[in-house]
């Protein structure tokens, strides 16, 4: 009776702050075959959504995995184009076949790019929890 009790006990101690926690949540952002030319249809393509646009919504302590799918050589550099990279983060080289992931642990918007071809950018969005 005394264990029926105290187990009851601690599940009513736990369960309401069980809904501070958050999965942990990993999504895929595939750089398709043919990526590495600039007349390409899409250089991404998100698992989550289906969007080829290179940009990805997603909760703060998610990480993104980018697949190289392509038969070139690229890199997953964080900044832009136009300003370079900012070194949150980089993949370095990665060859096809290979993938780069990287948790996001802070809210903000994270552009990212190849840096061997520039053309190929997006947006990493990470918020806190879900718009109403």
């Amino acid at each position: 009776m005394k264990i029926l009790f105290f187990s009851i006990l601690l599940i009513l101690v736990l369960v309401p702050f069980s809904s501070f926690s958050y999965a942990q949540t990993s999504y895929d952002i595939n750089i398709p075959t043919g990526s590495a030319s600039p007349d390409a249809p899409y250089f991404w393509q998100s698992e989550k959504d289906g969007s080829t646009t290179g940009d990805i919504s997603i909760l703060k302590g998610d990480t993104v995995v980018w697949k190289n799918a392509d038969s070139a050589t690229h890199t997953v550099t964080s900044g832009t184009p136009q300003d370079g990279p900012d070194d949150l983060f980089d993949s370095g080289l990665f060859a096809p076949g290979k993938s780069f992931p990287y948790k996001f642990d802070q809210e903000g918007n994270y552009p990212y790019f190849c840096l061997v071809h520039p053309w190929m950018d997006g947006t990493v969005f990470v918020s806190e929890g879900y718009a109403i």
